[in-house]
């Protein structure tokens, strides 16, 4: 996962298509070149995929919910990116895409979390929780304390 880490920029769609060179000064004065980062260098090498950035792009379409898609079908979405439906076909067996279509759905379940725990907490309060979501609550509530104390 570390690797998939190192691509994250990607998948929030911030990489660069150019490789451009920023110019900086040294301490002794003299004009250093650094490159910035050109797609092939954030994107990662998935064997068997030649369009990748389409690929990671599919896998975040199919982790969001269907009543969320731009496009409706997958249909729909092959003629947006350009390829047939039997390539999404054939992504969708890729041994790399249902690991990337989770690491997509875990951003999103965690983005959630504090409305998750704020519903809980007003069912709980206005009396239609019951015991198991007051020991849920109070599991959570211990979980972040046990975290800082670490």
């Amino acid at each position: 996962m570390a690797l998939f880490a190192s691509i994250h920029p990607v998948l929030l769609g911030s990489f660069s298509f150019f490789g451009l060179i920023k110019r900086t000064q040294s301490p002794m004065n003299k004009k250093m070149i650094n490159p910035i980062p050109i797609q092939s260098d954030l994107l990662p090498m998935i064997a068997e995929v030649r369009r990748i950035p389409e690929f990671i792009e599919f896998a975040r379409w199919y982790a969001t919910p269907s009543w969320s898609r731009p496009e409706k079908t997958q249909k729909e979405f092959a003629e947006r990116i350009g390829v047939s439906q039997d390539t999404l076909g054939d992504w969708k067996r890729h041994p790399n895409f249902w690991p990337i279509v989770w690491q997509f759905l875990r951003e999103r379940m965690q983005e959630q979390i504090p409305d998750v725990i704020d519903g809980l907490y007003g069912k709980i309060v206005s009396g239609k929780g019951g015991a198991g979501d007051i020991r849920l609550f109070l599991h959570l509530a211990e979980g972040e304390s046990k975290q800082q104390k670490k």
